[in-house]
């Protein structure tokens, strides 16, 4: 078993054992009907520790994301996810740098109802990434797997619409070197079954 494989059924038995206490525990509104499933795209904007130290430095264009989640119980699903950032860039003197990242994710989703319109949530679970750096002097790229934790919120426009808002926190660490953070703001639309 390669370890990527490894990671990804660590990470979905991880989710499900630590998240069993939540299920046991019902306390839905009445007269909510769980979806079992949705789809979902968002866009947001991201940080990173890359502008740490160049100038001019920023996010050029847009960071996206399309996700689906399947409900395992009524404050359980498993998300799976493919996320862009947008590129960044920067100048370091004269020399232009340029860094994006891209990858897919399965995250274990805990929800927590407010009333028959808003839901909050938090997940964790992993990415598998791969980032490309850019200068004058060449291209750099990498991959890896890591950690990635997220917090938000849902609200139900009706007719299995919703809009979703949230901040999720990617972890990526290249080699020997300490592990930086991509952080991500977005807000999307979700389409959910009955």
């Amino acid at each position: 078993m390669n370890h990527s494989l490894l990671w990804r059924v660590l990470v979905l038995a991880g989710c499900l054992c630590c998240f069993q206490s939540v299920q046991a525990d019902d306390d839905m509104p009445t007269n909510t009907t769980p979806a079992t499933n949705y789809l979902g795209a968002s866009l947001g904007t991201a940080s990173s520790e890359f502008c740490t130290g160049l100038n001019n430095c920023g996010e050029t264009s847009n960071t996206w994301k399309a996700y689906s989640g399947v409900r395992m119980s009524d404050k359980i699903f498993i998300e799976a996810a493919y996320v862009k950032f947008g590129e960044q860039q920067g100048l370091d003197g004269s020399t232009k740098i340029s860094s994006n990242a891209k990858g897919y994710s399965t995250a274990g989703v805990v929800t927590y109802p407010l009333n028959a319109q808003i839901e909050l949530f938090g997940k964790a679970g992993m990415w598998w990434w791969e980032s490309e750096q850019k200068s004058t002097a060449g291209t750099q790229a990498t991959d890896g797997s890591d950690i990635l934790l997220g917090v938000g919120a849902n609200y139900n426009l009706g007719d299995n619409m919703g809009v979703r808002a949230e901040w999720e926190r990617y972890q990526r660490s290249q080699g020997s070197a300490a592990k930086q953070a991509l952080d991500l703001l977005s807000v999307g639309v979700t389409f959910s079954s009955l």
